[in-house]
């Protein structure tokens, strides 16, 4: 029997390997000084196509997170998402902050998706939530990046 926490889906999204972006032009970073995850998000915003990437390290929670966020922007038509960005990131945290913390809670658009269904577990959980959020903060935390390293 599977643990509740760690669904199936929520181990496979977490073995996904980071997807690197460089060049950048945008980096946000979160970390949680409690568990120790820490998650930092790039974006390309030059031009071409927009691109998005994630590392996150720490727990698996934390890890699928920053995955599902990835494919998540990359599903999404960046001509609208690239303007706003910071303001999508924080409204989508507020929204998934309330769904995992109510259990009675109804996030249609996510839910249809499939989207959050990983992280059901989490709901169990109420000390991991930081843990699934915390992409997210890394990505309302956006500042462009002047150099390349």
């Amino acid at each position: 029997m599977s643990h509740p926490l760690y669904s199936p889906a929520l181990l496979a999204l977490a073995e996904r390997p980071p997807v690197q972006v460089n060049p950048r032009t945008h980096i946000g970073r979160a970390s949680n000084a409690v568990c120790g995850d820490s998650v930092e998000v790039w974006v390309w915003l030059g031009p071409g196509q927009p691109v998005i990437g994630a590392r996150a390290r720490g727990c698996s929670v934390c890890q699928a997170s920053a995955a599902s966020m990835v494919e998540l922007l990359g599903e999404l038509p960046w001509g609208t998402v690239a303007c706003y960005l910071v303001q999508f990131a924080g409204d989508f945290e507020a929204a998934f902050a309330s769904w995992l913390r109510d259990p009675m809670a109804a996030w249609d658009l996510a839910e249809q998706s499939g989207r959050v269904e990983p992280f059901r577990g989490v709901r169990l959980y109420p000390d991991r939530i930081p843990c699934c959020l915390l992409p997210w903060a890394a990505l309302a935390a956006l500042q462009p990046q002047e150099e390349q390293p």
